[in-house]
Order: C-alpha cells, then sequence, then structure tokens
C-alpha cells in the first residue's frame, strides 16, 4: 500500500507490510501472498500486518509485482483486524 503522492514526489513516508517465506503458519492477521509472475515472489511468501509500519520512500528501489484484487482485500482485512478498525 502506498501513498500515490508520496512516491511521485519521493518524498515523504509510505506503509508496507513486511513478509516472510516463512509459511508454517498463518494467523487470521497474515495473508498468503503466492509465488507467481505477478506478485514477483520466487516462493510463496505470507504478508505480516501485525508488523506494518511506514518507511520513508528514498527506501524504495523498485518495483518488484503486483498483487490482485483478491489478495489486496484479504491483506486489507488483515491490517483492519491488526488495529482494531
Amino acid at each position: 500500500m502506498a501513498n500515490q503522492a508520496a512516491l511521485e514526489s519521493g518524498r515523504g513516508v509510505v506503509t508496507v507490510v513486511p513478509l516472510t517465506t516463512n509459511t508454517k503458519v498463518i494467523r487470521p492477521f497474515q495473508v498468503l501472498m503466492p509465488a507467481d509472475a505477478g506478485t514477483g515472489l520466487a516462493e510463496a511468501s505470507k504478508a505480516q500486518a501485525e508488523q506494518i509500519r511506514a518507511v520513508g520512500v528514498s527506501r524504495l528501489t523498485q518495483p518488484i509485482g503486483l498483487v490482485d484484487e483478491s489478495v489486496m482485500r484479504s491483506l486489507e482485512a488483515a491490517i483492519r483486524l491488526h488495529l482494531g478498525l
């Protein structure tokens, strides 16, 4: 997820959800991310909404891939669950 204005200006911060390849257990606030050409992931990973954080735009280098709408909806739900929204 990113603030488009921050990305375009190269300033500010964006919100990120870290990934890990440890997919043994997927908790309700985590989302399985498939390894495919769309995501750009070499192996299946899980998004860890419980570790959501802001990072400076300058730390971002290049896009790796995209997630489809259903995965994004699952990620949004995991973030809402973690934040109690």
